[in-house]
């Protein structure tokens, strides 16, 4: 940890740095559309569902 953020490396690469907080939940949703569309390439709508999901997931960790 550095300056309040998680830096996630990959052997000497870093791949992803994140803002530490106290949230039970933690995400970029710029990242989990982005996995969403290589794990669903053909939805209609990425970013909908993205938002949709999240939400979903947000009301359970409240």
């Amino acid at each position: 940890m550095y300056d309040d953020q998680l830096w996630i490396y990959y052997n000497t690469e870093l791949i992803a740095q994140h803002p530490i907080s106290n949230k039970k939940l933690n995400y970029q949703e710029a990242r989990y559309q982005e996995a969403l569309g290589v794990s669903m390439p053909r939805f209609p709508d990425i970013d909908d569902l993205a938002k949709r999901n999240l939400a979903a997931i947000g009301e359970v960790y409240k």
